[in-house]
């Protein structure tokens, strides 16, 4: 997910249709912000919140519909952007430049699925907010009974946001916008909810495209598939001697740093600061493994961290707590709420637009997904106080060493396992997920630095994928077609039935891995160089 990228969105007018039924043919009206699609058209569409009837409530869905010009309007992409919890349409240019010449031909919808971004935002926000400044062990609880806040804020509804509704709701926006087909466009745990529309309705189904695909069964809950991909792909970024002088073992140095943090955090003596926004990170073992999964779908992120865990290893956190905060929701929005008054000066105000931005990724729509839809590794029904102990059970049989270069104890804390054993459980069956996957064209495409889908799990879904074509692509991790120029001509080719060509790895890693960790400040002040100057006076 974008977040920066994201932080433009703002308001788009739309369609009110309270009163319509979910099947009722829909006009969209102009979309009028910005940020928008140029010439997109925005439209809400009212559906059920529970389609039994048996839970009352209303549901509205934010859907932006981009026409081709004078195009025969073949098959319509859309696009599951994944988190869970990440808006589409806050990402529209994002998306489009993605998809490249693949656009070529296609209209393509962005649709906000329930609870995300423009549908009904759905609002923990505040109780899920993680504290930087909690005592060791303490952020992690409060975070847990944030959860809980959240579960019994949200009541009934919490059992109505999972695989199952995106797919009973995009088919009823294909119906009241007169779609016949799709191109399903997922990535990250959006490949979830593209294969299982594909299973569902494969008669409306083109193909597909699953770029950073979790597994059939969905997220496995404590990464297990991550931690064993974390030698490999290392390994990949310091090929060739890349990393000479610069750490001379980065999974040694993650085990060092991990030992080291066992006995308590780390901060850097002076804070991160960006546009005078400050952050002084706690650097903890849940948050160094939480970040090797993170910085991956930033390929210049990604080649600074051997220097950054080789200095943090050594005592010196300040390069890492630099990464640890390019992750932080509260500094880049801080951050961005100033840049945008020094651009358009004092007294001006983007109040909704900033609202919007706020709303583009909901932590509650996350949790209520997650937690309902995991394979955890306990009974739906047991007690809170019992799931701990049972989760710990669940790995009692592998030895310590099993968990290098981490601890058992950082995949305990990195798991969902702090998370959803606070959670009030709504389903009391699993929700049904994607199984077989359909025989439909299928291009699949993985990073070979993705550390939070890793290639290992692209290449057991390709296996069991009829017809499926799978790319990876060297030198990339998460949502790949993003950062990868080859990924996106082979999602060109796709797109055309003609073949698709492996990418080619060179002998060092692109990038190389970097001597220094480049500042956020640094980074902005370059984006900053290259905008176009904007206007002054009134």
């Amino acid at each position: 997910m974008r977040y920066p990228a994201a932080l433009l969105a703002a308001l788009a007018s739309s369609v009110g249709l309270a009163a319509a039924p979910a099947s009722a043919a829909v006009e969209p009206a102009s979309c009028t912000t910005i940020f928008d699609l140029p010439g997109a058209r925005c439209a809400t569409l009212t559906v059920p919140l529970d389609r039994s009837g048996k839970v009352p409530g209303r549901v509205k869905l934010f859907v932006e519909r981009e026409r081709v010009p004078g195009g025969a309007h073949n098959s319509t992409i859309v696009v599951f952007p994944g988190g869970p919890g990440g808006a589409t349409t806050t990402e529209g240019p994002g998306f489009v430049h993605d998809l490249g010449y693949a656009h070529k031909g296609h209209d393509l919808l962005l649709f906000d699925q329930r609870g995300t971004g423009r549908s009904d935002y759905l609002d923990c926000d505040v109780a899920l907010t993680p504290n930087y400044y909690a005592p060791p062990g303490e952020d992690a609880h409060q975070l847990g009974k944030g959860v809980e806040r959240c579960a019994k804020k949200l009541g009934a509804r919490r059992a109505f946001y999972t695989t199952r509704e995106t797919v009973a709701d995009l088919e009823d926006v294909r119906n009241a916008l007169g779609i016949d087909k799709f191109v399903l466009y997922g990535v990250s745990y959006g490949t979830r909810d593209a294969m299982a529309y594909a299973q569902a309705h494969p008669e409306h189904v083109d193909r597909v495209v699953l770029d950073s695909a979790v597994t059939q069964t969905g997220i496995e809950p404590f990464g297990l598939s991550s931690l064993r991909a974390i030698p490999r792909v290392m390994s990949q970024l310091c090929r060739g001697g890349g990393c000479n002088g610069i750490a001379a073992d980065p999974v040694a140095d993650v085990a060092t740093l991990v030992a080291r943090l066992e006995k308590g955090p780390m901060r850097a003596k002076r804070p991160v600061t960006l546009m005078g926004c400050r952050l002084r990170p706690a650097i903890t073992r849940s948050r160094v493994y939480a970040l090797l999964q993170q910085v991956d779908e930033n390929p210049g992120l990604l080649a600074q961290l051997p220097v950054a865990l080789s200095e943090a290893a050594k005592g010196r956190p300040y390069q890492l707590s630099e990464l640890e905060a390019s992750q932080s929701q509260y500094l880049l929005f801080c951050a961005f709420s100033k840049l945008i008054e020094q651009l358009i000066g004092p007294g001006k105000s983007l109040k909704d637009d900033l609202q919007i931005a706020q709303e583009t990724f909901s932590s509650g729509d996350q949790i209520a997904r997650l937690c309902e839809e995991t394979p955890l590794p306990w009974p739906r029904d047991a007690a809170v106080s019992q799931r701990q102990l049972l989760a710990e059970g669940s790995l009692a049989g592998f030895a310590d060493d099993a968990f290098a270069p981490v601890d058992r104890a950082t995949i305990f804390a990195g798991s969902l396992v702090p998370m959803c054993k606070f959670w009030v459980v709504a389903n009391k069956e699993p929700p049904a997920g994607p199984t077989q996957p359909p025989a439909l064209p299928t291009l699949i495409v993985s990073g070979l630095d993705d550390l939070r889908t890793p290639a290992e799990d692209a290449q057991a879904l390709a296996a069991a994928t009829p017809g499926a074509q799978l790319l990876l692509v060297p030198d990339v991790g998460h949502s790949v077609i993003q950062s990868s120029g080859c990924a996106r001509r082979a999602l060109a080719h796709f797109m055309l039935d003609q073949p698709i060509s492996q990418c080619h790895m060179q002998a060092t890693h692109v990038p190389k891995p970097a001597r220094r960790v480049i500042s956020l400040q640094e980074q902005l002040d370059a984006v900053i160089e290259e905008l176009p100057k904007l206007p002054t006076g009134d």
